[in-house]
Protein backbone atom coordinates (compact mmCIF):
# COMPACT_ATOMS: atom_id res chain seq x y z
CA UNK A 1 0.00 0.00 0.00
CA UNK A 2 3.16 2.54 1.14
CA UNK A 3 4.57 1.95 -2.34
CA UNK A 4 1.25 2.55 -4.26
CA UNK A 5 1.32 6.14 -2.87
CA UNK A 6 5.56 6.68 -2.77
CA UNK A 7 4.98 9.58 -5.27
CA UNK A 8 2.70 11.80 -3.55
CA UNK A 9 5.37 11.85 -0.47
CA UNK A 10 8.46 14.30 -0.95
CA UNK A 11 10.33 11.86 1.57
CA UNK A 12 9.03 8.24 3.46
CA UNK A 13 11.13 7.00 6.39
CA UNK A 14 10.82 3.86 8.83
CA UNK A 15 11.32 3.79 11.84
CA UNK A 16 11.87 -0.15 13.98
CA UNK A 17 9.45 0.86 17.11
CA UNK A 18 10.29 -2.41 18.68
CA UNK A 19 12.01 -0.56 21.78
CA UNK A 20 13.57 2.93 22.68
CA UNK A 21 17.02 1.58 21.83
CA UNK A 22 15.65 0.91 18.11
CA UNK A 23 14.26 3.39 17.46
CA UNK A 24 16.89 6.01 19.06
CA UNK A 25 19.23 4.13 16.44
CA UNK A 26 16.70 5.06 13.67
CA UNK A 27 16.85 8.83 14.71
CA UNK A 28 20.39 9.02 14.80
CA UNK A 29 20.61 7.21 11.47
CA UNK A 30 18.25 9.67 9.57
CA UNK A 31 20.06 12.87 12.00
CA UNK A 32 23.31 11.75 10.37
CA UNK A 33 22.23 11.40 7.05
CA UNK A 34 20.69 14.94 7.20
CA UNK A 35 23.26 16.34 8.56
CA UNK A 36 21.26 17.97 11.55
CA UNK A 37 22.43 16.34 14.77
CA UNK A 38 21.72 12.70 15.85
CA UNK A 39 19.27 13.12 19.00
CA UNK A 40 15.72 12.56 19.00
CA UNK A 41 15.03 16.23 19.47
CA UNK A 42 17.27 17.17 16.56
CA UNK A 43 15.34 15.35 14.03
CA UNK A 44 11.72 16.66 15.54
CA UNK A 45 12.98 20.16 15.20
CA UNK A 46 13.79 19.27 11.45
CA UNK A 47 11.19 18.01 10.30
CA UNK A 48 8.94 20.78 12.34
CA UNK A 49 11.00 22.96 9.74
CA UNK A 50 10.48 20.56 7.07
CA UNK A 51 6.70 22.03 5.35
CA UNK A 52 7.03 19.26 2.37
CA UNK A 53 4.60 16.34 2.36
CA UNK A 54 6.81 13.93 4.43
CA UNK A 55 5.77 10.37 6.02
CA UNK A 56 6.73 8.67 8.84
CA UNK A 57 6.17 5.01 9.52
CA UNK A 58 6.31 3.36 13.17
CA UNK A 59 6.67 0.11 12.85
CA UNK A 60 6.08 -2.66 15.29
CA UNK A 61 4.86 -0.55 17.99
CA UNK A 62 4.23 -3.62 20.38
CA UNK A 63 5.58 -2.50 23.75
CA UNK A 64 3.32 -0.82 25.88
CA UNK A 65 6.54 0.56 27.96
CA UNK A 66 7.82 2.30 24.52
CA UNK A 67 6.65 6.12 24.77
CA UNK A 68 5.80 6.72 20.85
CA UNK A 69 4.59 9.95 22.02
CA UNK A 70 7.99 11.35 22.99
CA UNK A 71 9.01 10.79 18.97
CA UNK A 72 6.20 11.79 17.03
CA UNK A 73 7.05 16.01 16.03
CA UNK A 74 4.61 18.57 17.27
CA UNK A 75 3.57 20.17 14.14
CA UNK A 76 0.26 20.50 12.02
CA UNK A 77 1.73 18.94 8.78
CA UNK A 78 3.21 15.60 7.68
CA UNK A 79 1.97 12.16 7.99
CA UNK A 80 2.33 9.67 10.37
CA UNK A 81 1.81 5.79 9.81
CA UNK A 82 1.93 2.93 12.95
CA UNK A 83 1.46 -0.51 12.89
CA UNK A 84 1.08 -2.48 16.64
CA UNK A 85 -0.79 -5.15 18.03
CA UNK A 86 -1.63 -2.99 20.96
CA UNK A 87 -5.21 -1.83 21.47
CA UNK A 88 -4.10 1.20 23.30
CA UNK A 89 -2.01 2.89 20.71
CA UNK A 90 -5.78 3.79 19.08
CA UNK A 91 -5.85 6.32 21.83
CA UNK A 92 -2.95 8.87 19.69
CA UNK A 93 -4.54 8.24 16.78
CA UNK A 94 -7.35 10.86 15.19
CA UNK A 95 -10.89 9.53 15.18
CA UNK A 96 -11.37 6.88 12.32
CA UNK A 97 -7.74 7.12 11.53
CA UNK A 98 -7.25 3.64 13.02
CA UNK A 99 -7.30 0.61 10.60
CA UNK A 100 -7.82 -3.10 11.89
CA UNK A 101 -5.24 -5.49 9.58
CA UNK A 102 -7.57 -8.56 8.93
CA UNK A 103 -6.17 -11.35 7.69
CA UNK A 104 -5.84 -12.43 3.83
CA UNK A 105 -8.89 -13.37 1.65
CA UNK A 106 -8.39 -16.22 0.64
CA UNK A 107 -8.21 -16.24 -2.99
CA UNK A 108 -5.25 -13.27 -1.76
CA UNK A 109 -3.34 -15.55 -0.05
CA UNK A 110 -3.34 -18.55 -2.43
CA UNK A 111 -1.95 -15.79 -4.90
CA UNK A 112 0.93 -14.29 -2.29
CA UNK A 113 1.54 -18.09 -1.55
CA UNK A 114 2.13 -18.96 -5.40
CA UNK A 115 4.43 -15.62 -6.49
CA UNK A 116 6.79 -16.44 -3.23
CA UNK A 117 6.94 -19.65 -3.84
CA UNK A 118 7.54 -19.01 -8.16
CA UNK A 119 4.95 -21.19 -9.37
CA UNK A 120 2.44 -21.18 -12.10
CA UNK A 121 -0.99 -20.43 -11.20
CA UNK A 122 -3.30 -23.22 -12.22
CA UNK A 123 -6.00 -25.35 -10.88
CA UNK A 124 -3.78 -28.15 -9.49
CA UNK A 125 -1.53 -25.54 -7.85
CA UNK A 126 -4.58 -23.59 -6.44
CA UNK A 127 -5.66 -26.63 -5.01
CA UNK A 128 -2.67 -27.53 -3.51
CA UNK A 129 -2.27 -23.60 -2.27
CA UNK A 130 -5.41 -23.62 -0.44
CA UNK A 131 -4.82 -26.30 1.60
CA UNK A 132 -1.91 -24.63 2.99
CA UNK A 133 -3.39 -20.90 3.21
CA UNK A 134 -6.20 -22.79 5.17
CA UNK A 135 -3.97 -24.22 7.75
CA UNK A 136 -2.00 -21.18 8.12
CA UNK A 137 -4.88 -19.30 8.66
CA UNK A 138 -4.21 -17.05 5.73
CA UNK A 139 -1.61 -15.08 7.68
CA UNK A 140 0.14 -12.76 5.41
CA UNK A 141 3.66 -13.39 7.00
CA UNK A 142 3.23 -17.30 7.60
CA UNK A 143 2.36 -17.42 3.99
CA UNK A 144 4.55 -15.36 2.25
CA UNK A 145 7.31 -17.33 4.56
CA UNK A 146 6.19 -20.88 3.21
CA UNK A 147 6.07 -19.75 -0.75
CA UNK A 148 9.33 -18.45 0.22
CA UNK A 149 11.20 -21.23 1.46
CA UNK A 150 9.25 -23.45 -0.92
CA UNK A 151 11.29 -21.77 -3.66
CA UNK A 152 14.59 -21.61 -1.94
CA UNK A 153 14.46 -25.49 -1.02
CA UNK A 154 14.03 -28.09 -4.16
CA UNK A 155 12.65 -30.85 -2.04
CA UNK A 156 9.78 -28.89 -0.75
CA UNK A 157 6.75 -28.68 -2.97
CA UNK A 158 3.54 -27.37 -2.94
CA UNK A 159 2.45 -31.25 -2.37
CA UNK A 160 4.69 -32.09 0.26
CA UNK A 161 5.12 -28.76 2.28
CA UNK A 162 2.20 -29.03 4.92
CA UNK A 163 3.47 -32.71 6.09
CA UNK A 164 6.86 -31.62 6.38
CA UNK A 165 5.50 -28.39 8.09
CA UNK A 166 3.74 -30.77 10.66
CA UNK A 167 7.48 -32.22 11.22
CA UNK A 168 9.63 -29.27 10.94
CA UNK A 169 7.23 -26.42 12.12
CA UNK A 170 9.25 -24.36 14.92
CA UNK A 171 12.43 -24.51 12.12
CA UNK A 172 9.81 -23.44 9.28
CA UNK A 173 7.94 -20.79 11.81
CA UNK A 174 11.43 -19.40 12.48
CA UNK A 175 12.40 -18.94 8.68
CA UNK A 176 13.70 -15.47 7.44
CA UNK A 177 12.78 -14.52 4.24
CA UNK A 178 14.90 -12.58 2.20
CA UNK A 179 13.46 -9.31 0.95
CA UNK A 180 14.68 -5.96 -0.56
CA UNK A 181 13.26 -4.00 2.56
CA UNK A 182 14.26 -3.92 6.60
CA UNK A 183 12.04 -6.38 7.59
CA UNK A 184 13.96 -8.60 9.71
CA UNK A 185 10.85 -10.59 12.03
CA UNK A 186 10.16 -14.15 11.22
CA UNK A 187 6.48 -15.88 12.36
CA UNK A 188 8.05 -17.15 15.38
CA UNK A 189 10.00 -14.28 16.41
CA UNK A 190 6.81 -11.98 15.66
CA UNK A 191 4.68 -13.37 17.72
CA UNK A 192 7.50 -14.17 20.82
CA UNK A 193 7.90 -9.83 20.61
CA UNK A 194 3.88 -10.24 22.21
CA UNK A 195 4.24 -13.32 23.68
CA UNK A 196 7.55 -12.43 26.06
CA UNK A 197 5.47 -8.86 27.65
CA UNK A 198 3.03 -11.55 29.13
CA UNK A 199 3.11 -12.61 33.29
CA UNK A 200 3.82 -16.02 34.17
CA UNK A 201 -0.19 -16.81 34.40
CA UNK A 202 -1.15 -15.68 31.52
CA UNK A 203 1.70 -17.78 29.49
CA UNK A 204 0.72 -20.41 30.87
CA UNK A 205 -3.23 -20.27 30.21
CA UNK A 206 -2.04 -19.74 26.31
CA UNK A 207 -0.08 -22.97 27.06
CA UNK A 208 -2.94 -25.14 28.38
CA UNK A 209 -5.04 -23.48 25.78
CA UNK A 210 -2.45 -24.98 23.18
CA UNK A 211 -3.92 -28.31 23.67
CA UNK A 212 -7.46 -27.88 22.93
CA UNK A 213 -8.94 -26.16 19.26
CA UNK A 214 -8.30 -22.88 18.55
CA UNK A 215 -11.22 -21.15 18.37
CA UNK A 216 -14.50 -21.02 20.95
CA UNK A 217 -12.84 -22.03 24.13
CA UNK A 218 -15.98 -21.46 26.73
CA UNK A 219 -14.50 -19.62 30.10
CA UNK A 220 -16.86 -21.98 31.67
CA UNK A 221 -14.79 -24.58 31.11
CA UNK A 222 -12.54 -22.83 33.55
CA UNK A 223 -15.04 -22.22 35.66
CA UNK A 224 -16.90 -25.62 35.84
CA UNK A 225 -13.22 -27.34 36.61
CA UNK A 226 -12.46 -24.26 39.30
CA UNK A 227 -15.87 -25.89 40.96
CA UNK A 228 -15.04 -29.60 40.89
CA UNK A 229 -14.78 -31.18 44.35
CA UNK A 230 -14.13 -34.66 43.41
CA UNK A 231 -11.16 -37.15 43.59
CA UNK A 232 -9.94 -37.71 40.24
CA UNK A 233 -5.85 -38.46 41.58
CA UNK A 234 -5.01 -41.68 40.28
CA UNK A 235 -2.77 -43.52 42.91
CA UNK A 236 0.74 -42.56 41.02
CA UNK A 237 -0.63 -39.57 39.91
CA UNK A 238 -0.36 -37.72 43.63
CA UNK A 239 2.69 -36.56 43.12
CA UNK A 240 2.75 -35.17 39.90
CA UNK A 241 3.43 -31.22 39.58
CA UNK A 242 0.65 -30.98 37.23
CA UNK A 243 -1.89 -31.94 40.37
CA UNK A 244 -0.55 -28.46 42.45
CA UNK A 245 0.10 -26.27 39.27
CA UNK A 246 -3.58 -27.09 38.61
CA UNK A 247 -4.68 -25.71 41.40
CA UNK A 248 -3.00 -22.65 41.49
CA UNK A 249 -4.05 -21.89 38.19
CA UNK A 250 -8.03 -22.59 38.40
CA UNK A 251 -7.94 -19.78 41.55
CA UNK A 252 -7.86 -17.46 38.56
CA UNK A 253 -11.51 -18.25 38.10
CA UNK A 254 -13.02 -18.80 41.94
CA UNK A 255 -14.69 -15.67 43.11
CA UNK A 256 -11.82 -13.41 43.69
CA UNK A 257 -9.80 -14.75 40.82
CA UNK A 258 -8.67 -12.69 38.01
CA UNK A 259 -9.30 -14.17 34.61
CA UNK A 260 -10.48 -11.09 33.10
CA UNK A 261 -7.10 -9.77 33.91
CA UNK A 262 -5.80 -12.55 31.57
CA UNK A 263 -8.24 -12.26 29.02
CA UNK A 264 -8.05 -8.28 28.87
CA UNK A 265 -4.00 -8.90 28.72
CA UNK A 266 -3.86 -10.83 25.97
CA UNK A 267 -6.48 -9.34 23.97
CA UNK A 268 -4.42 -5.90 24.88
CA UNK A 269 -1.65 -7.20 22.66
CA UNK A 270 -4.31 -8.74 20.14
CA UNK A 271 -3.25 -12.41 21.09
CA UNK A 272 -6.90 -13.38 21.39
CA UNK A 273 -9.94 -12.54 20.60
CA UNK A 274 -12.59 -12.45 22.71
CA UNK A 275 -16.86 -12.97 22.37
CA UNK A 276 -18.38 -11.19 25.21
CA UNK A 277 -22.00 -12.72 23.63
CA UNK A 278 -21.13 -16.37 23.89
CA UNK A 279 -17.86 -15.74 27.25
CA UNK A 280 -15.57 -17.81 24.57
CA UNK A 281 -12.05 -16.93 23.59
CA UNK A 282 -10.46 -17.74 19.95
CA UNK A 283 -6.86 -17.70 18.97
CA UNK A 284 -5.13 -17.52 15.72
CA UNK A 285 -3.93 -20.54 14.31
CA UNK A 286 -0.62 -18.86 14.08
CA UNK A 287 -0.69 -17.88 17.30
CA UNK A 288 -2.31 -21.09 18.41
CA UNK A 289 0.90 -23.15 16.65
CA UNK A 290 3.66 -20.61 17.60
CA UNK A 291 2.36 -21.10 21.66
CA UNK A 292 2.55 -24.58 21.32
CA UNK A 293 6.54 -23.91 20.49
CA UNK A 294 7.22 -22.45 23.40
CA UNK A 295 5.64 -25.35 25.82
CA UNK A 296 9.40 -26.97 27.19
CA UNK A 297 7.56 -29.80 29.24
CA UNK A 298 4.73 -30.89 27.18
CA UNK A 299 3.67 -33.51 29.15
CA UNK A 300 3.58 -31.44 31.93
CA UNK A 301 1.24 -28.90 30.22
CA UNK A 302 -0.64 -31.59 28.55
CA UNK A 303 -1.52 -32.96 32.03
CA UNK A 304 -2.67 -29.91 33.31
CA UNK A 305 -5.01 -29.51 30.05
CA UNK A 306 -6.40 -33.32 30.46
CA UNK A 307 -7.18 -32.62 34.53
CA UNK A 308 -9.34 -29.52 33.67
CA UNK A 309 -11.09 -31.01 30.72
CA UNK A 310 -12.18 -34.08 33.05
CA UNK A 311 -12.74 -32.08 35.77
CA UNK A 312 -15.42 -29.48 33.55
CA UNK A 313 -16.86 -32.40 32.41
CA UNK A 314 -19.38 -34.34 34.41
CA UNK A 315 -21.53 -37.02 33.65
CA UNK A 316 -24.88 -35.45 34.62
CA UNK A 317 -28.09 -35.61 32.29
CA UNK A 318 -29.29 -32.22 32.58
CA UNK A 319 -30.39 -30.40 29.54
CA UNK A 320 -27.49 -28.09 30.32
CA UNK A 321 -25.17 -30.89 31.09
CA UNK A 322 -25.97 -31.98 27.90
CA UNK A 323 -25.07 -28.80 26.19
CA UNK A 324 -21.97 -28.02 27.54
CA UNK A 325 -20.63 -30.89 26.14
CA UNK A 326 -21.50 -30.36 22.97
CA UNK A 327 -19.59 -27.14 23.48
CA UNK A 328 -16.42 -29.10 23.51
CA UNK A 329 -16.25 -31.74 20.63
CA UNK A 330 -13.67 -30.02 18.71
CA UNK A 331 -11.79 -29.40 21.94
CA UNK A 332 -12.10 -33.19 22.55
CA UNK A 333 -11.04 -34.37 19.46
CA UNK A 334 -7.71 -32.14 19.97
CA UNK A 335 -6.95 -34.16 23.21
CA UNK A 336 -7.96 -37.45 21.23
CA UNK A 337 -5.17 -36.75 19.00
CA UNK A 338 -2.80 -36.78 22.29
CA UNK A 339 -2.40 -39.91 24.93
CA UNK A 340 -4.00 -39.72 27.58
CA UNK A 341 -3.67 -41.29 30.68
CA UNK A 342 -6.40 -41.92 34.30
CA UNK A 343 -9.78 -42.95 34.00
CA UNK A 344 -11.93 -39.51 34.38
CA UNK A 345 -9.99 -38.61 31.16
CA UNK A 346 -11.42 -41.94 29.32
CA UNK A 347 -14.47 -40.41 30.58
CA UNK A 348 -14.89 -37.41 29.69
CA UNK A 349 -13.40 -37.73 26.15
CA UNK A 350 -16.04 -40.82 25.81
CA UNK A 351 -18.92 -39.23 27.31
CA UNK A 352 -18.46 -36.23 25.10
CA UNK A 353 -18.08 -37.98 21.71
CA UNK A 354 -21.30 -40.33 22.35
CA UNK A 355 -23.57 -37.35 23.03
CA UNK A 356 -22.24 -36.00 20.02
CA UNK A 357 -23.25 -39.93 18.32
CA UNK A 358 -19.49 -40.05 17.21
CA UNK A 359 -19.81 -44.03 18.57
CA UNK A 360 -16.85 -45.23 16.69
CA UNK A 361 -14.72 -42.63 18.62
CA UNK A 362 -16.43 -43.42 21.79
CA UNK A 363 -15.69 -46.80 21.25
CA UNK A 364 -11.81 -46.72 20.46
CA UNK A 365 -11.97 -44.82 24.05
CA UNK A 366 -13.63 -46.99 26.07
CA UNK A 367 -11.53 -50.19 24.71
CA UNK A 368 -8.39 -47.85 25.78
CA UNK A 369 -9.99 -47.16 29.52
CA UNK A 370 -10.84 -51.21 29.81
CA UNK A 371 -7.26 -52.10 29.34
CA UNK A 372 -5.99 -49.11 31.47
CA UNK A 373 -8.20 -49.62 34.29
CA UNK A 374 -7.61 -53.63 34.48
CA UNK A 375 -4.12 -53.60 34.25
CA UNK A 376 -4.00 -50.35 37.17
CA UNK A 377 -7.12 -51.42 39.39
CA UNK A 378 -8.08 -55.05 38.28
CA UNK A 379 -11.53 -56.69 37.00
CA UNK A 380 -13.17 -56.27 39.87
CA UNK A 381 -12.65 -52.36 40.76
CA UNK A 382 -15.49 -49.47 40.50
CA UNK A 383 -13.28 -47.93 37.54
CA UNK A 384 -13.12 -51.09 35.20
CA UNK A 385 -16.90 -52.25 35.60
CA UNK A 386 -17.77 -48.71 34.74
CA UNK A 387 -15.53 -48.68 31.72
CA UNK A 388 -17.27 -52.71 30.85
CA UNK A 389 -20.56 -51.17 31.00
CA UNK A 390 -19.06 -48.13 28.66
CA UNK A 391 -17.90 -50.01 26.20
CA UNK A 392 -20.88 -52.30 26.15
CA UNK A 393 -23.48 -49.37 26.08
CA UNK A 394 -21.25 -47.94 23.07
CA UNK A 395 -21.42 -51.58 21.14
CA UNK A 396 -25.42 -51.69 21.05
CA UNK A 397 -25.56 -48.04 19.45
CA UNK A 398 -23.24 -49.17 16.89
CA UNK A 399 -25.80 -52.54 16.65
CA UNK A 400 -22.76 -54.96 17.61
CA UNK A 401 -25.66 -56.50 19.94
CA UNK A 402 -23.54 -59.79 20.57
CA UNK A 403 -20.49 -57.79 21.80
CA UNK A 404 -22.93 -55.73 24.08
CA UNK A 405 -24.51 -58.83 25.68
CA UNK A 406 -21.46 -60.80 26.16
CA UNK A 407 -19.60 -57.68 27.92
CA UNK A 408 -23.03 -56.76 30.13
CA UNK A 409 -23.38 -60.42 31.03
CA UNK A 410 -19.90 -60.19 32.23
CA UNK A 411 -20.57 -56.77 33.96
CA UNK A 412 -23.58 -58.19 36.00
CA UNK A 413 -22.28 -61.35 37.29
CA UNK A 414 -18.98 -59.13 38.20
CA UNK A 415 -21.30 -56.48 40.03
CA UNK A 416 -23.92 -58.84 41.20
CA UNK A 417 -21.37 -61.64 42.33
CA UNK A 418 -18.32 -60.34 43.67
CA UNK A 419 -18.30 -56.79 44.04
CA UNK A 420 -21.40 -55.05 44.60
CA UNK A 421 -24.32 -57.43 45.42
CA UNK A 422 -27.50 -57.77 43.94
CA UNK A 423 -29.19 -54.65 45.28
CA UNK A 424 -26.56 -52.01 44.40
CA UNK A 425 -27.76 -49.07 42.23
CA UNK A 426 -24.84 -49.82 39.81
CA UNK A 427 -25.86 -53.72 39.79
CA UNK A 428 -29.67 -52.64 38.55
CA UNK A 429 -27.99 -50.30 36.13
CA UNK A 430 -26.17 -53.18 34.57
CA UNK A 431 -29.44 -55.45 34.80
CA UNK A 432 -31.60 -52.71 32.73
CA UNK A 433 -28.56 -52.38 30.08
CA UNK A 434 -28.48 -56.12 29.52
CA UNK A 435 -32.53 -56.49 29.05
CA UNK A 436 -32.41 -53.50 26.49
CA UNK A 437 -30.24 -55.51 24.84
CA UNK A 438 -31.75 -58.72 25.13
CA UNK A 439 -34.74 -56.21 23.44
CA UNK A 440 -32.87 -55.21 20.62
CA UNK A 441 -31.51 -58.50 19.61
CA UNK A 442 -35.51 -59.97 19.74
CA UNK A 443 -35.07 -62.17 23.23
CA UNK A 444 -37.99 -60.41 24.45
CA UNK A 445 -38.69 -63.16 26.92
CA UNK A 446 -34.60 -62.55 28.20
CA UNK A 447 -35.61 -59.49 28.53
CA UNK A 448 -39.19 -59.46 30.22
CA UNK A 449 -37.66 -61.94 32.82
CA UNK A 450 -34.55 -59.57 33.76
CA UNK A 451 -36.74 -56.49 33.48
CA UNK A 452 -39.41 -57.84 35.67
CA UNK A 453 -36.22 -58.71 38.38
CA UNK A 454 -34.87 -55.11 38.14
CA UNK A 455 -38.01 -53.14 38.32
CA UNK A 456 -39.04 -56.00 41.55
CA UNK A 457 -35.43 -54.54 42.91
CA UNK A 458 -35.65 -50.63 41.91
CA UNK A 459 -38.89 -51.09 44.02
CA UNK A 460 -37.46 -52.62 46.93
CA UNK A 461 -33.85 -50.69 46.96
CA UNK A 462 -34.58 -47.26 45.87
CA UNK A 463 -38.49 -46.70 46.47
CA UNK A 464 -41.78 -46.49 43.94
CA UNK A 465 -40.88 -42.96 42.98
CA UNK A 466 -37.46 -42.78 42.24
CA UNK A 467 -36.82 -41.81 38.40
CA UNK A 468 -34.42 -44.96 37.91
CA UNK A 469 -37.74 -46.60 39.29
CA UNK A 470 -40.13 -45.12 36.81
CA UNK A 471 -37.36 -46.18 33.97
CA UNK A 472 -37.48 -50.04 34.87
CA UNK A 473 -41.78 -48.97 34.82
CA UNK A 474 -41.05 -47.83 30.68
CA UNK A 475 -39.20 -50.29 30.02
CA UNK A 476 -41.23 -53.21 31.08
CA UNK A 477 -44.09 -51.79 29.60
CA UNK A 478 -42.62 -51.27 26.43
CA UNK A 479 -41.64 -55.42 26.47
CA UNK A 480 -45.23 -56.06 27.39
CA UNK A 481 -46.11 -54.05 24.45
CA UNK A 482 -43.90 -55.80 21.97
CA UNK A 483 -45.00 -59.21 23.63
CA UNK A 484 -48.58 -58.23 22.47
CA UNK A 485 -49.56 -58.22 26.24
CA UNK A 486 -51.52 -55.01 25.20
CA UNK A 487 -53.45 -55.39 28.59
CA UNK A 488 -50.11 -55.26 30.83
CA UNK A 489 -48.57 -52.64 28.59
CA UNK A 490 -51.83 -50.28 29.29
CA UNK A 491 -51.73 -50.81 33.23
CA UNK A 492 -47.87 -50.18 33.39
CA UNK A 493 -47.64 -47.37 31.46
CA UNK A 494 -50.89 -45.68 33.25
CA UNK A 495 -49.37 -46.56 36.68
CA UNK A 496 -46.21 -44.80 35.19
CA UNK A 497 -47.83 -41.60 33.94
CA UNK A 498 -49.11 -41.61 37.18
CA UNK A 499 -46.01 -41.32 38.98
CA UNK A 500 -44.51 -38.94 36.70
CA UNK A 501 -46.74 -36.63 37.58
CA UNK A 502 -46.41 -37.25 40.83
CA UNK A 503 -42.74 -36.79 41.28
CA UNK A 504 -41.93 -34.20 37.94
CA UNK A 505 -45.28 -32.61 37.47
CA UNK A 506 -47.40 -32.42 34.25
CA UNK A 507 -45.07 -30.83 32.31
CA UNK A 508 -41.63 -32.28 32.88
CA UNK A 509 -40.58 -33.98 29.53
CA UNK A 510 -40.32 -37.62 30.74
CA UNK A 511 -44.34 -37.34 31.74
CA UNK A 512 -45.12 -36.03 28.60
CA UNK A 513 -42.81 -38.98 27.10
CA UNK A 514 -45.02 -41.44 29.54
CA UNK A 515 -48.30 -39.81 27.81
CA UNK A 516 -46.34 -40.30 24.64
CA UNK A 517 -46.03 -44.25 24.99
CA UNK A 518 -49.52 -44.60 26.75
CA UNK A 519 -50.95 -42.76 23.36
CA UNK A 520 -49.11 -45.53 21.41
CA UNK A 521 -50.16 -48.28 23.74
CA UNK A 522 -54.17 -47.16 23.24
CA UNK A 523 -53.54 -46.89 19.76
CA UNK A 524 -53.23 -50.52 19.80
CA UNK A 525 -56.14 -51.50 21.73
CA UNK A 526 -57.70 -49.30 19.26
CA UNK A 527 -58.98 -47.03 21.96
CA UNK A 528 -59.35 -44.05 19.62
CA UNK A 529 -61.23 -41.77 22.30
CA UNK A 530 -58.72 -42.28 24.71
CA UNK A 531 -56.43 -41.69 22.00
CA UNK A 532 -57.79 -38.10 21.01
CA UNK A 533 -58.22 -37.31 24.45
CA UNK A 534 -54.67 -37.67 25.50
CA UNK A 535 -53.21 -36.53 22.46
CA UNK A 536 -55.04 -33.10 23.41
CA UNK A 537 -53.75 -33.07 27.19
CA UNK A 538 -50.35 -33.19 25.51
CA UNK A 539 -50.85 -30.50 23.39
CA UNK A 540 -51.91 -28.01 25.64
CA UNK A 541 -49.10 -29.43 28.10
CA UNK A 542 -46.39 -28.73 25.37
CA UNK A 543 -47.58 -25.44 24.55
CA UNK A 544 -47.81 -24.98 28.23
CA UNK A 545 -44.00 -25.92 28.79
CA UNK A 546 -43.12 -24.12 26.08
CA UNK A 547 -45.10 -20.87 26.33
Amino acid sequence: MILRYNDRFLHVWFFDATSDSTLAADFKKLGKAAGIGESVDDVQDFLRRMHGDWLLIFDNADDPEVELSNYIPRCNHGNIIITSRLTEINQITSPGAHFDFLDLEQSEAINLLLKHAHQNVDNNNQQLAADIVDVLGCQALAVATAGAYIASNPTYTLSNYLSRFNQKRKKLLNYKMRSLDDYQKTVFSAFHLSFDQLSSSTKLFMQICAFFHHKVIPVELFYRAAAFTGDDIEPDEEEHPAIEELKQFLSLFTYNGSWEDTIDELSHLSLTMYDTSTKALSFHSIIHMCVQETIMDKDRVYHIAQLLLARATSNGMTDADYQFRRLLIAHADCMHQNNYSTFRIYTCLGRIFLDAGLCIKAKGIWQKALVHCRYYFGKHHPNTLASMSNLAWTYEELGQLEEAERLQTETLKLRREEVLGECHPYTLTSMSNLALTYKEHGQLEEAERLQIETLKLHREVLGEHHPNTLTSMGNLAWTYKELGQLGKAEMLHTETLKLHREVLGECHPYTLTSMGNLVSTYKELRRLEEVEMLKEEMLKLHRKALG
